[in-house]
């Protein structure tokens, strides 16, 4: 090898090890606030965080409790109201919880959701800035009304006695 293709691999090289390391350290990634109409839903403050399947192993874990609070911000005027369901669908309307911005889970009390068996569970919260709309079916909202729909993944992973 001469000295220019030593030269050229040397740069090549530096380059390569540049455009690497910068992949290696990427740049702080800021988790912005979700903001629809008046309603403003920090993820980061939720508890537990919605970013990552909750497995919960058995009774000696204990219930898991999901909360918003703290996590929502509304105009000193307005009012968050919440309807907490587990494992939603068309059959299963009736939210299993009103009006707290904390809900109460225990995959073993809960094991039959819609007459099946589960060990995966979706619980789900709508916050809202108005009230639903009770008939037909909870799905039903006042024109204008800000909503966001936030999902916590649970998967039963021991046995429940």
């Amino acid at each position: 090898m001469n000295l220019r293709q030593h030269l050229r691999t040397f740069i090549s090289g530096i380059a390569c090890l540049s455009l690497w390391g910068a992949c290696l350290i990427p740049g702080t990634i800021e988790e912005r606030p979700v903001t629809v109409g008046a309603l403003t839903v920090d993820l980061d403050l939720l508890n537990p965080s919605s970013q990552e399947p909750i497995l919960w192993h058995d009774r000696a874990d204990g219930p898991i409790t999901f909360s918003v609070e703290g996590a929502i911000s509304l105009p000193e005027e307005s009012n968050a109201f919440f309807l907490w369901w587990v494992n939603y669908s068309e059959e299963n309307s009736t939210p299993n919880q009103f009006i707290n911005p904390s809900f109460v889970f225990d995959p073993c009390g809960d094991l039959q959701i819609n007459g099946q068996k589960n060990d995966l569970f979706t619980v789900t919260v709508i916050i809202s800035d108005k009230q639903a709309i009770l008939e037909p079916d909870f799905r039903n909202y006042p024109e204008g009304t800000a909503t966001y729909a936030i999902d916590w993944n649970v998967g039963l992973v021991g046995q429940c006695p």
